[in-house]
This record gives C-alpha cells, sequence and structure tokens, in this order.
C-alpha cells in the first residue's frame, strides 16, 4: 500500500499515514512487550516502520486501552508505558487506541493515562481514542471537552461498513450532536466519523462522492479503507480531487454543521479560507437529497440564508469537477446526490 500511496499520486494528493489495525501482534507478550505476529511481519515492526518512512509517509499502529484487542490479542492495560515506548522505539507515527475490552465508566482515567504515556516518550504521536463511542453506546454521556483536550481524533459511533445505510447512520448522529461536536473540534482535535470506504464494493459513484464531500465539510479525518492495488478508475479519481481535499484540510479546521433538513432534502455548510481582514470566509457548500427512489427535488438557496453577506459577491465552484459557475449548477438534487 505504501508503494501505491508514493506511486499512484496519493501521497502527492496529501495522504500521508499507512495504519496497521488489529491482529499484527503475537498471541502473548515476551519480558512484558508487545510482539509482532512472527508469520505476518517476521521482519518486525521497526522494519516496516522504516520501509514505510523511506517513502516519505509515516507509519500507524493499533493497541488497545484494555487488557485485550477487539479481536482478543494482547492490549495495552498496565503496560501502557511499555508499549508506548516501544511504539516509540519502532518509530510508530500514529497510534490508535480501541476499548472493546475496558469498563466505559474508567474511560476517562485510561485514555488520559495511555495519552500521557505517549507524550512522555518525547516522539510525536497523533493518539487516536475510541473513547467516546464505548461512552455512549453504555448509555454514558461523554465528556467531549476533555476528549478533545486529551485525545487528537476520537471516534463516537459505530463502525462504517460498504453500506450507503451505515454511512449515513454516522452522518445522522454527528449531525444530532453537531452543536457540541462543532464547539470542541478544531486543530489538533477532531471529530472521527470512521473511514473512508471509496472504492470498495457496496456503494455506487454518488454515493462515495457524498461520503468524501460529507467528510470534507464534517473535516473529518480522510483514512482510507479500501485496497489502492484494485481501486476502479473513478474512485481513484474521486480520492484525488483537490478541491475537496483542500475543502477537508482548510487551515482554519472548522468542523462544518447541518444548517437545515426539511423532508429529504439537506443543506449543510462549512466556514473555510480565504479569510479577509474584514472577518469575511468563504464557505462550501453540500445539499443532499436523501430519497431512495424518485426524481430530482427543486433547491433553492439564498446568500443570506447561508449567512453570507458579501457586496462584492461570490464566486461559485462545483468541487467535483473543478468548473467554475455560471453553468455548474442543477436546478435540483438527484437522490443520493
Amino acid at each position: 500500500m505504501a508503494e501505491r500511496m508514493m506511486y499512484d499520486g496519493y501521497k502527492d494528493a496529501g495522504y500521508e499515514y499507512v495504519i496497521i489495525d488489529d491482529c499484527w501482534s503475537y498471541y502473548y507478550r515476551s519480558a512484558g512487550k508487545l510482539v509482532p505476529h512472527p508469520t505476518r511481519f517476521p521482519r518486525g515492526m521497526k522494519f516496516l516502520a522504516d520501509q514505510v518512512h523511506s517513502r516519505g509517509l509515516k507509519f500507524g499502529i493499533y493497541t488497545d486501552v484494555g487488557a485485550k484487542t477487539c479481536a482478543g490479542f494482547p492490549g495495552s492495560l498496565g503496560y501502557y508505558k511499555t508499549d508506548a515506548e516501544t511504539f516509540a522505539d519502532w518509530g510508530v507515527d500514529y497510534v490508535k487506541v480501541d476499548g472493546c475490552d475496558a469498563d466505559p465508566k474508567k474511560m476517562g482515567d485510561l485514555y488520559t493515562e495511555m495519552g500521557n504515556a505517549i507524550r512522555s516518550t518525547g516522539r510525536d504521536m497523533v493518539y487516536s481514542c475510541e473513547w467516546p463511542f464505548y461512552q455512549q453506546k453504555a448509555g454514558i454521556t461523554p465528556d467531549y471537552k476533555n476528549i478533545s483536550k486529551v485525545c487528537n481524533l476520537w471516534r463516537n459511533y459505530y463502525d462504517i461498513s460498504y453500506s450507503w445505510e451505515s454511512i449515513y447512520d454516522t452522518i445522522e448522529y454527528e449531525a444530532a450532536n453537531q452543536d457540541i461536536l462543532t464547539m470542541v473540534s478544531g486543530p489538533g482535535a477532531w471529530t472521527d466519523p470512521d473511514m473512508i470506504v471509496v472504492g470498495n464494493y457496496g456503494l455506487t459513484i454518488e454515493q462515495q462522492r457524498l461520503q468524501m464531500a460529507y467528510w470534507a465539510v464534517m473535516a473529518a479525518p480522510m483514512i482510507m479503507s479500501n485496497d489502492l492495488r484494485s481501486i476502479d478508475k473513478e474512485s481513484k479519481e474521486l480520492l484525488l480531487n483537490k478541491y475537496i481535499i483542500a475543502v477537508n484540510q482548510d487551515s482554519l479546521g472548522i468542523m462544518g454543521r447541518r444548517l437545515y433538513k426539511i423532508n429529504d432534502t439537506e443543506v449543510w455548510i462549512r466556514w473555510v479560507t480565504p479569510k479577509l481582514a474584514d472577518g469575511r470566509m468563504s464557505m462550501a457548500v453540500l445539499v443532499h437529497n436523501s430519497m431512495v427512489v424518485g426524481g430530482p427535488t427543486r433547491v433553492v438557496l439564498s446568500i443570506s440564508d447561508l449567512g453570507l453577506d458579501s457586496p462584492g459577491g461570490y464566486l461559485v465552484t462545483d468541487l467535483y469537477h473543478g468548473k467554475r459557475c455560471p453553468g455548474c449548477l442543477l436546478p435540483g438534487a438527484e437522490p443520493y446526490g
């Protein structure tokens, strides 16, 4: 995957991490330390990290805040400092910490301790948490203000599968909680609605476009879950779309929000650069017709509805195609698009 990212344009587009998920380790520790599975990774994780780094990319790994990972391999409970130091020695740049085998009531203390252990190594490692997901699943209201101070990104809903229903359920959760999430999200602290599944079976190209657009407007981490060796041309072009990526990576880091939803039509907005001296900013706008059957829905938006008030007007660009208006906008939104 690292070679495909390097040679097929993904690295140049801004994708920079190669992240290994669960099942990489052996079944037991050795002298108290995690050990890579000898069959899957015979040369070890340091070798793998070096290979990723040599291609100008960064390396990520997975563990659990509990005693076991979701797949039953050794977790980090009781070994936070040891595991953090091990990851640093291996050259890890990103640590995803799951929570399958931990008490949701104790996750505030556990994730804080693991985060402190990671920071104490002196190595710059992104800290990805699943803390709020397991708490809300257990009926506990997550303390997002605290979570955003401890974690660089946090999962807060179920794993996404290769279906539009799964993706849209996640979007609905983020919209329902947008008041608190938009308040705590920003540079260095990101809401993570899970991975981008563009390029997999189960989604039409229109649904893939929608996921990319939503993740861009929500300022969500764009972490691909696909096989870049066999991805189709349309999906690849979508993943490399420089206009959508630019919105996602906008330096202001403002998380977008749902402006309104009427029947099956919803509008999301996100403030982005350029930002003028008088405080006025540009805006990314997403219009979604969520009907599963039927024809286009006519959508009329006024500048004032969006909160825009520049006396000089605005330039409008269709981000899917990089096409400037006039002539870029259709009078209606197709179902799913």
